[in-house]
Formats: structure tokens, C-alpha cells, sequence
């Protein structure tokens, strides 16, 4: 009789197995109670402004509950100081091996919780979540436990390093789910211009779709080149052309960082995915457009550091889509170009200025190819030339570099948050062999960051700038090219025996990787509902006001919607083709008078049947509100003038729309109150 075989005892797994000890326990107890103490602040001020605090007891509630959560991680946080070895050592080791025993059930339990993140922010609740903080408390909490399931399933990889790749896939996730609430069949806009973007991108096939050949755009003819590619499929709807934006600002993004990451030559499949998403966020951050991004791409993967005329040939390319763009990015071809010749391109000791006559002719070639190729589009087009400049005549809100109404963060802020942590991590690593570089190749990359983020501080101060980092485009570009080449490249140096690298502090490199994903955090909101009722009842005044207009031969201006003519949502109304919505904004803050007077013109003589635009308001409103420039200018240039000729018909709020028609008695203007 064989003795029964013993079951053999399941293996502990040991904190040095987790790689998570009493430190890393306590690092985490005090950024969840720090987090958590900023996200009660946050909902308190959000309950207080909103007056909830007063009326709703869920709210109080809710509050008292978080401030004994936050006192209940106070006291474990101080208690875990005082014993920082032994009890909470063991903690995340026990709960690696609970999830060890989940077997198969690991990975619906990861991606379950990494999709918690945009359920929660971009679903239903999502209106109590707008806050930064409870925001990045919910990212934090379920982060560790989709790290703790991932390394569950790959013990051998190091704790950290496991939560940084969880946080830029989860990251990603959250990007992408920003996205979902665009891909709406709502007829009407979704933001101020969105639904103006289809029009302008409509101009290129203006005959079959409107019976005559409109002039294209002034404005981003490249962007509108680009979306206009969803108008091959015949009366497809406004939804397939919302889909096919997000598409191009997924795979431009997509595509940018698998080009760039393809140049930092990592020899781990695992990390150059993890550089290529990491780069995807990182231009998110502006965001960087995906026009712009067809050039990255296209020098990004067929540049060569020993093919100078092969290089001149992609730099002009790629400038005259520069320069059918923007005025700001007629020398970006040539400046990268250059930034990637002098992060490659090893120069002897006895380089000097002839090493740096091809950056020289990429740049001043470029450029000058740029400014033809605009030039050349501003005759066949058909527009006005001096509408291609109104960018120089337009006012300078230097106020806006600081924190304010538009951008609470404030542009320099901003803009240092997002790209200082990767300067940081590639100066530090860079330095012990500063200098085994020759001067001119850190003047060189030093002079193209510093043109570049003068220029893009310039353009986002410009009233109408927005209110993000995306008139500083070409430097975010720019610093991803030099931290991935600096991070991951071994970038040749110019004298032998160099020293090592230099060693960079772990913060530095978490605040280098999760500063993308802190911006993905905060961006996107919860979709608007489909208001179907509501909808159809704007339409339909629409339609009862303007057929008889149209049909009796007077002209229907459409300032917005305009997209309603271009998906036929209203059948049989002619299109006028000027004062557009955006384009009228741009001639307002140019203030190009031209332009201008040529539209009081026409409402002077009332040569419009019918105006229909948003609500028009004629309150001033200054830097007490977010855009209160932009607000003003268009009360000037554009509400006064048309309620002095006009008189409001049909005003509604959801959506947003004003039906006006001609006054009998002109009003005595100015201050004219609809």
C-alpha cells in the first residue's frame, strides 16, 4: 500500500517576488489619500457652486463620507509609517496571489476595470466627474488594480515599470473613448464651429452638392482636403463624416509614433509599442492636427542623414503641404529635418558652419517653396489674396500666456507641464558628455526648440487662439523627436570614449511618462444627448421659414448650420456661399475692414430674405468670461450690425438658433437689444 502523494503547498509569493515593499506600499497610501483630499475639494467647490450642497442630502452625504475616507487613509498612512516592513510589505504580495488563483478570469477582470475610467467619465455620471481630480483619483485607484492584475499575469516584470505601461495603455483607452461622444447623427453641431468643418470640406465637390463651383477654403485647405475624402461616398451622412475625423486623428497619431518610435531603433517589440503610444499621447497633448501630421510622417520615415538631395526632395514636398496649411508652419518641414540630421549625423572635430549648409537649404528652401505654394493657391482659388494674412492684423492677448477664464492652466503653464519633464529626463542623461557634442549640434536643436516654442506662444495669445496647446504643435513634435532620441536612441557623439549616460531620478521619468496620460485624463466630456423632439422642432421651423424665402427668389443666409444644405436636411434651399460662420469670426478678429464693410453693406440694404446663426447677443463681456475678447469682437462686428437691419423671428436654445427677418423701421443703432 502506496502512501498517498502529499499536495504540495501553494508557493507564497514573496514581496521580493511582487516587487512592492512597505515603501512603495506607503508611496501609494499617501498619493490615494493626496488625491483623494484634492477630488473632495473639487466636488465640495462643484456642489457649492451649483447649490446642491443646499438642496440634495446625497450630496452632504456623500461629501462626509469622502472626509472620513480621507481621515481612515490618514490613519493607515501614519500607522504604516510607523511599521513600514512587515504588515504592509505583505499586503500587495497576498493580493498578487489571489489574483494568481483567478487563473483565466485575469484578463476580462483587467480590461473590465481599465474600461471603468471612460464608462464612468464619458457615460451618465459623467457630469459629476468634470473636475481634474476626481478624475485622476478614479484613474489612480483603478490603475493599481489593473497593474496588480498585470502583474499577476507577468511576475517578471518590475512593479513600476508595470504600472507606467499600464498607465499608457489605459491612457490610450481613455483617448480613444474621448472620441466616442463625436460619433453623433445629431444634424445640428456639436461645439461652436465642428459642423463647419464638413462645409468647408464639402467646397471641393461644391457642384455635384450644391449646383455651382464654390471657391474652397482660405482657412486649413489641407485639414479640408483631408475630410473631404469621406465625400467620395456619395450622400453619405453627417455621422460617416464624424466617424471619418476621428479616424484621421487616430491613425495620424497612430502612425506618428510608430514612424518616430521606428527611429529610436528599440530592439524590444514590447517597448517600441509602449514609445509608439507614448508618442500618440504625447502630440495628443496639443493636440498636434493631423495635417501637420502628414508631414511628421512623411519625414519621419523616409529621412536619411547621408541623403542630402534625397532629403531636399521630402523637405519641398512636404513644404508645399506646409504651405498650403498655415503661415506658422511654412519652415517646420525644414526644422525637422534639420533636428534629425543633428541627433544622427556624427561631425568631426573640425566641423564647422559647411557642415550645416544642407539644414541651411532644407530650411530657407523649404520655406520660401512654402510661401510660393500659398501663393500659387491664393490665385487658383479664386479668394481675395490679402485674406490668406489676416493671421498678422490680429490682436495679441499676451494675458493668456498665465492662467485665465479660457484656459485655466494658462498657455506657459501649460505648455512647461507637458513638455519639461521630457526635456528634463534628456538633459540629465545627455550631460556627463555635453561636451563630446560639437557646439553647433546643441545650439542647433537648442536654436529649433526655442524658434518653435516662440512661435507657437505668439500664435496661441492671438485672439481666437482656442484654448489648448495646439498652436504649439510643431515644438511638442519637436521635443517628442529629441526625448525619444535621447531616451531610447544612442545618439552618436562627435569625440571618442565618451562617458556613460547620465542617470535620471525616477520621478522624473514617471512625470515624463504619465504627463500625456494626465492630459488624457482631463480631457473629453460626457456626449450631449440626442434631443429628438427638440430637434425636429428646429428643423421644422427652419423649413417654414425659409422654403417660402427661398421659393419666392430672395436668399437664405445660413451663418451656421450650414451643414443642414450640405447632408440635405433641408431640401431645395440655395446656398450662399459667404459669411460663413467661422470665416466671418476670422475677418472680425483680423479686423479686416473690407471684408467687414463689404457685410454691413448687405445688411444695410437687406439683401438677405433670411439670416439664420446662433442666438445673437449683445452683451459685452471682456476677461470676465472664457472667450470674452472673441465674444466682444463678434458683438461689434457682428451682432449689432445685423440687429440694426434684422429683427429676431424664432429664437431657440436647444439647439441653439435665431431665424431673423428684415425690419420694416431700420433700429437706431448702435445698442440694439434683440
Amino acid at each position: 500500500m502506496t502512501k498517498p502523494a502529499r499536495k504540495a503547498a501553494p508557493r507564497r509569493t514573496s514581496t521580493r517576488a511582487t516587487g512592492v515593499g512597505g515603501r512603495a506600499v506607503v508611496s501609494i497610501l499617501g498619493i490615494t489619500l493626496g488625491l483623494t483630499l484634492a477630488a473632495t475639494l473639487d466636488l465640495f467647490s462643484f456642489a457649492s457652486r451649483t447649490g446642491l450642497v443646499e438642496v440634495s442630502s446625497k450630496w452632504r452625504a456623500g461629501l462626509i463620507l469622502a472626509g472620513l475616507l480621507s481621515l481612515a487613509l490618514l490613519v493607515i498612512l501614519m500607522v504604516s509609517l510607523r511599521e513600514p516592513g512587515k504588515r504592509w510589505s505583505e499586503l500587495p504580495a497576498r493580493g498578487v496571489a489571489f489574483l494568481s488563483t483567478l487563473s483565466g478570469y485575469r484578463y476580462p477582470l483587467g480590461i473590465g476595470l481599465a474600461l471603468a475610467f471612460p464608462l464612468a467619465v464619458f457615460g451618465p455620471t459623467g457630469r459629476f466627474l468634470t473636475g481634474f481630480f476626481p478624475r485622476l483619483l478614479l484613474f489612480w485607484v483603478l490603475l493599481i488594480l489593473v497593474a496588480a492584475v498585470v502583474h499577476s499575469l507577468r511576475p517578471r516584470w518590475g512593479w513600476w515599470a508595470v504600472v507606467l505601461g499600464t498607465a499608457l495603455g489605459m491612457g490610450g483607452v481613455i483617448r480613444l473613448a474621448a472620441f466616442l461622444p463625436e460619433l453623433s447623427s445629431q444634424p445640428f453641431s456639436l461645439g461652436w464651429s465642428e459642423a463647419s468643418r464638413y462645409y468647408y470640406a464639402s467646397l471641393l465637390f461644391s457642384r455635384p452638392i450644391y449646383g455651382f463651383a464654390a471657391t474652397p477654403s482660405v482657412l486649413h485647405p489641407t485639414r479640408y482636403l483631408l475630410q473631404a475624402l469621406a465625400f467620395l461616398i456619395p450622400n453619405s451622412p453627417i455621422w460617416f463624416h464624424r466617424f471619418w475625423q476621428v479616424a484621421l486623428w487616430i491613425t495620424t497619431s497612430a502612425a506618428a509614433g510608430l514612424v518616430l518610435a521606428r527611429r529610436f531603433s528599440i530592439r524590444e517589440p514590447r517597448i517600441r509599442w509602449l514609445a509608439a503610444l507614448w508618442v500618440a499621447l504625447f502630440l495628443l497633448q496639443g493636440p498636434v492636427y493631423y495635417h501637420l501630421l502628414v508631414m511628421v510622417i512623411l519625414i519621419g520615415w523616409w529621412f536619411r542623414a547621408d541623403r542630402p538631395w534625397r532629403n531636399l526632395g521630402l523637405v519641398l514636398a512636404a513644404s508645399i503641404w506646409a504651405g498650403l496649411s498655415r503661415i506658422n508652419w511654412f519652415p517646420v518641414p525644414g526644422l525637422l529635418a534639420t533636428e534629425l540630421f543633428l541627433l544622427e549625423r556624427r561631425f568631426g572635430r573640425r566641423a564647422g558652419w559647411p557642415s550645416i549648409v544642407w539644414p541651411a537649404v532644407w530650411v530657407l528652401g523649404g520655406t520660401l517653396v512654402a510661401g510660393l505654394a500659398q501663393l500659387g493657391y491664393a490665385l487658383a482659388s479664386g479668394n481675395p489674396s490679402d485674406r490668406f494674412t489676416s493671421s498678422f492684423t490680429s490682436d495679441l492677448l499676451w494675458y493668456r500666456l498665465g492662467p485665465n477664464l479660457t484656459n485655466p492652466l494658462g498657455i506657459l503653464p501649460a505648455i512647461l507641464l507637458a513638455s519639461v519633464p521630457v526635456l528634463l529626463w534628456a538633459g540629465l542623461r545627455v550631460w556627463p558628455r555635453r561636451l563630446h557634442f560639437h557646439p553647433l549640434r546643441i545650439l542647433g536643436v537648442g536654436g529649433i526648440l526655442t524658434a518653435l516654442l516662440a512661435g507657437g506662444l505668439v500664435v496661441s495669445v492671438k485672439i481666437g487662439g482656442g484654448s489648448n496647446l495646439h498652436n504649439l504643435d510643431a515644438y511638442l513634435v519637436a521635443v517628442a523627436i529629441l526625448g525619444g532620441y535621447l531616451v531610447w536612441r544612442e545618439v552618436p557623439t562627435d569625440r571618442p570614449l565618451a562617458p556613460a549616460w547620465g542617470r535620471v531620478p525616477w520621478g522624473v521619468q514617471v512625470a515624463a511618462v504619465f504627463m500625456p496620460v494626465a492630459f488624457a485624463i482631463g480631457a473629453g466630456a460626457p456626449a450631449a444627448p440626442l434631443e429628438l423632439a427638440s430637434t425636429q422642432t428646429a428643423l421644422d421651423e427652419i423649413r417654414r421659414e425659409a422654403s417660402p424665402v427661398d421659393a419666392q427668389g430672395d436668399e437664405v443666409l445660413f451663418i451656421a448650420h450650414r451643414q443642414l444644405l450640405t447632408f440635405g436636411d433641408l431640401e431645395a434651399i440655395r446656398l450662399v456661399p459667404e459669411h460663413e460662420l467661422v470665416f466671418l469670426m476670422e475677418m472680425a478678429i483680423s479686423h479686416h475692414r473690407p471684408y467687414l464693410d463689404a457685410f454691413r453693406q448687405d445688411l444695410e440694404r437687406q439683401r438677405f430674405g433670411l439670416i439664420i446663426t446662433y442666438p445673437l447677443e449683445t452683451e459685452y463681456q471682456g476677461r470676465s468670461h472664457a472667450f470674452g475678447e472673441e465674444n466682444d469682437t463678434w458683438v461689434r462686428e457682428v451682432s449689432e450690425p445685423i440687429l440694426c437691419s434684422y429683427e429676431p423671428r424664432v429664437t431657440l436654445r436647444l439647439p441653439p438658433l435665431q431665424i431673423l427677418v428684415p425690419r420694416r423701421i431700420p433700429a437706431d443703432c448702435p445698442g440694439v437689444t434683440p
